[in-house]
This record gives C-alpha cells, structure tokens and sequence, in this order.
C-alpha cells in the first residue's frame, strides 16, 4: 500500500491478525532476564516497524528506541497466552 492511501476494512481486519501473529511469535521467541521480583520478557525487533508501533501503542510491548530488543509487557504476555491457547 502507497503512503497516503486509507486501509480498507479488509486491510485492518489482516493487519489486526498480523498482529497478532506477531505478538505471539514474539511471546514464543522471548527469553526472560532479570531476578525476582524484577524478570521481564525479551525479544529481538525482527518483526515490522508499523506492527511494532501499533503493539506499543495497545500497551502490549516497550520498545526503547535504541535497544536491539523489546520488553513484553505484562498485558502483552497474557494477550500472547491466550492467542496461544485460542490457536493450538
């Protein structure tokens, strides 16, 4: 899609679900770091920008600026188990 041009609904309806699946691959590639009480979830930014910001801005994800990984937030990790549980 062209800079510009408005997403149809059908375009929001798979972008949704790319989402989804991202946020599920990300919970699935994750690595935990840290000790009790302060473990977080890790995962590397391999994934798409547009994705990345719009998980960000659902509360999902933290993604500092200049880090090569992001933090799972606690919302995140529950949406992801249960996208995981809906799917297998």
């Amino acid at each position: 899609m062209n800079s510009g041009q408005e997403r149809s609904k059908d375009d929001d309806v798979v972008f949704k679900q790319v989402e989804e699946l991202t946020l599920l691959l990300a919970y699935l590639t994750s690595w935990e770091e840290g000790n009790e009480p302060h473990v977080v979830r890790r995962v590397w930014k391999g994934y798409d920008f547009d994705v990345l910001r719009s998980l960000e801005r659902s509360g999902y994800i933290d993604g500092g600026r200049k880090a090569k990984s992001l933090t799972l937030t606690p919302e995140g990790i529950t949406r992801a188990e249960e996208l995981r549980a809906r799917l297998t």
